[in-house]
């Protein structure tokens, strides 16, 4: 019931502004913890219309973005989204953490490795 209460808040806040990071931020985590896959892909689809490349934050609502389609299995699209994501913010660990994973999920273990490799200083410092 609380988290469904969050939830609601969270869509009402965002359906208000749709540039509230805090909010997406909480209802991207929410949708994260319940397992809703499509919701995490969803939420940041229904807002992304209202960011652009020069705001604040927009390179992580990206890779928020672009984490939502790769647990949905848009593996070419998720990776463009990183991609973008880290031309904004070169140290989102979170966008990193995409790129691996659709690496691994396409079969390019060896470009999977070496780019975390090349991005060790990123994501291990970001370990929480």
């Amino acid at each position: 019931p609380a988290m469904r209460v969050a939830r609601s808040r969270a869509w009402r806040l965002l359906a208000e502004d749709p540039r509230d990071s805090l909010a997406l931020h909480v209802a991207h985590a929410l949708d994260f913890r319940l397992g809703n896959r499509e919701r995490l892909r969803d939420r940041v689809a229904a807002v992304l219309p209202h960011w652009h490349d020069g705001m604040p934050h927009f390179g992580y609502v990206l890779g928020m973005y672009a984490f939502g389609l790769e647990e949905t299995g848009d593996y070419v699209y998720a990776e463009k989204m990183a991609r973008r994501s880290l031309a904004l913010v070169p140290d989102n660990a979170a966008a990193v953490h995409v790129v691996a994973h659709v690496l691994e999920m396409q079969g390019r273990a060896q470009e999977g490795i070496a780019g975390l490799e090349a991005t060790r200083s990123i994501w291990s410092r970001n370990a929480g």
